[in-house]
């Protein structure tokens, strides 16, 4: 039994696998390891490879997308807190992002859990440089998913405004 869960229709045995590909070739020397996130531009806390595809044989789909702890968590959390994941992607589109992180799921998991409660003091700063949080939106449209999987419905509640 992996430690991972089912993410995207691949088992955590499958992810496991290619995550121990990944490392493989981090150590080897023919990938560089993630070193800025591609949705919010930071390079300040643990930068994490993201995969939605897979799928063997492993190739440039695995790890291809570079993403902060919190993005990283954001996007593995949309389906679950479609509210919350929304309301990040406005944060960044208007230029803001959450001040770094190296582990730990709590402030995220708060996120969750009040989707509509103001971030904690001090935790929202202007993103610089800007990354693409647009990444996030092709990610949750299932544009890099797998060919064979369908791609999943669009939220069916309004998205709301940002307030500072």
């Amino acid at each position: 039994m992996s430690i991972l869960a089912t993410y995207n229709g691949f088992t955590g045995d499958q992810r496991m696998r290619a995550y121990n590909w990944l490392k493989r070739e981090y150590v080897a020397g023919r990938r560089a390891r993630p070193v800025r996130c591609q949705a919010c531009g930071q390079t300040a806390g643990q930068i994490m490879a993201h995969s939605e595809d897979y799928s063997a044989p492993y190739g440039p789909h695995i790890g291809a997308f570079e993403l902060c702890f919190r993005c990283h968590m954001v996007i593995h959390c949309r389906f679950s807190g479609a509210r919350t994941f929304w309301r990040y992607v406005e944060w960044l589109e208007a230029g803001w992002t959450v001040a770094p992180a190296w582990k730990g799921f709590a402030d995220v998991r708060q996120m969750l859990w009040h989707p509509d409660a103001p971030p904690p003091p001090g935790s929202l700063q202007h993103s610089v440089p800007p990354g693409d949080p647009g990444i996030l939106r092709r990610i949750a449209a299932g544009e890099f998913a797998p060919s064979h999987r369908p791609t999943p419905p669009p939220p069916t509640f309004r998205q709301g405004t940002l307030e500072f």
